[in-house]
């Protein structure tokens, strides 16, 4: 009685492997952070009062919705969204998500000067995170191929 054994050299390959995942990776993110970025657009709402502490900032003129953007890190491997810092905004709208005083220019020509601001809480991008987190694994599902 004679046994044959044959072995068979799997054909592995890391870099295919790896290319799969990153590709998935950045779909799998850019798809995440627009959704955020979609979900934090949505709350704000375009209106003349200010909105009361713990909803959504009110938008007056537009620019906080419009300036929310989103960006894949591939360095980092992470997605990242919220407002685009605008020259002259300082930190207001750090101010507005977690709530602190800071200091801000009123008035005009000689009477400029720097007065400080108490701002209350008007979460946009947390409630969008904890909004899209609960479908992450769903959006990983099958996603590298």
């Amino acid at each position: 009685m004679q046994i044959q054994l044959a072995l068979r050299v799997l054909d592995w390959q890391p870099a295919k492997v790896t290319n799969a995942y990153l590709k998935a990776e950045r779909q799998v993110l850019t798809k995440a952070a627009a959704r955020g970025r979609t979900i934090a657009r949505r709350a704000m709402r375009k209106r003349n009062r200010a909105a009361r502490p713990g909803e959504a900032p009110s938008v007056r003129q537009g620019q906080l919705k419009r300036f929310l953007l989103f960006a894949y890190e591939a360095d980092k491997h992470t997605a990242v969204f919220g407002p685009k810092k605008l020259q002259g905004s300082g930190d207001t709208p750090e101010a507005l998500e977690h709530g602190k005083t800071t200091g801000r220019m009123v008035g005009r020509g000689k009477n400029r000067r720097r007065q400080s601001v108490a701002y209350e809480k008007r979460p946009a991008m947390v409630p969008a995170l904890q909004d899209i987190s609960p479908g992450l694994p769903a959006m990983w599902k099958n996603a590298i191929k």
